[in-house]
């Protein structure tokens, strides 16, 4: 009864009240939302491309990498002595993809990172450059943080690289010992100063000789990625290469 009365008011409620994008707020058919997001919100979220430094994985501009070999370094990776192997992302990180993810991590709207999971999932499936891995560890949450917000948005998309790649997921792979500050209010060197020591492993066993998948959200200066490879580094994986769902360019 309940059903049929929903479909008896759905049309009068969609003339006085009609459907909304979730992102942009504009007016949309139903049929043309998903998961409450309209379809040009959908195709406003921007890939990093191809043609990327193969160490940092920055896109390099078209016009410049024309000629350059497929395991090209940018200038900055030339010199640096980085903790991980090298470390790729499947979008840039700028509206409306931005605001997709703050509804994921701070709105709880775990369907949308469930969805954005599974694009990175279907994408690492084709990339040759992941088949070493063998391990995935999500980058952690402070148990605090963790209680606070519900869930670990990173385990969410590392679960989902998991279950399309077959590569086991440690849960527990790293654990984050300080509740350090959000880094979105830290200027570059007190992120890093802030998450020096910011992280352990509790089973080195697990993590020990391996190439090890490390997976966040965002990257924005690295600062936390780069401390995670560090610290797995030291507690004996062989390999770090990192995943990120977004960067900053």
């Amino acid at each position: 009864m309940s059903n049929r009365i929903e479909r008896i008011l759905e049309p009068i409620i969609s003339l006085f009240f009609p459907p909304r994008c979730q992102m942009c707020g504009n007016k949309a058919e139903a049929a043309d939302l998903n998961l409450n997001i309209c379809a040009g919100c959908w195709r406003g979220v921007r890939a990093i491309g191809d043609v990327v430094c193969f160490r940092c994985g920055l896109p390099i501009e078209a016009e410049a990498a024309a000629d350059l070999a497929p395991t090209y370094y940018c200038a900055g990776c030339r010199t640096a002595r980085l903790p991980y192997a090298f470390m790729r992302s499947l979008y840039r990180y700028e509206p409306p993809l931005r605001e997709m993810i703050h509804a994921f991590k701070f709105e709880g709207m775990i369907n949308i990172g469930e969805e954005l999971g599974k694009r990175m999932a279907t994408w690492v499936a084709t990339l040759s450059d992941f088949e070493t891995a063998e391990v995935i560890v999500p980058v952690p949450l402070h148990p605090m943080r963790r209680i606070e917000r519900g869930f670990n948005q990173s385990r969410i998309l590392a679960r989902r690289v998991s279950e399309k790649t077959g590569i086991p997921l440690l849960r527990r792979g790293i654990v984050r010992t300080r509740n350090t500050p959000p880094q979105s209010k830290l200027a570059h060197e007190e992120r890093l100063r802030s998450l020096k020591g910011a992280f352990d492993v509790p089973r080195q066993a697990m993590v020990s000789k391996k190439t090890v998948l490390l997976i966040d959200d965002v990257s924005t200066t690295e600062a936390t990625v780069r401390e995670c490879a560090r610290t797995l580094r030291r507690s004996g994986a062989a390999r770090v290469i990192v995943l990120t769902l977004a960067r900053t360019v």
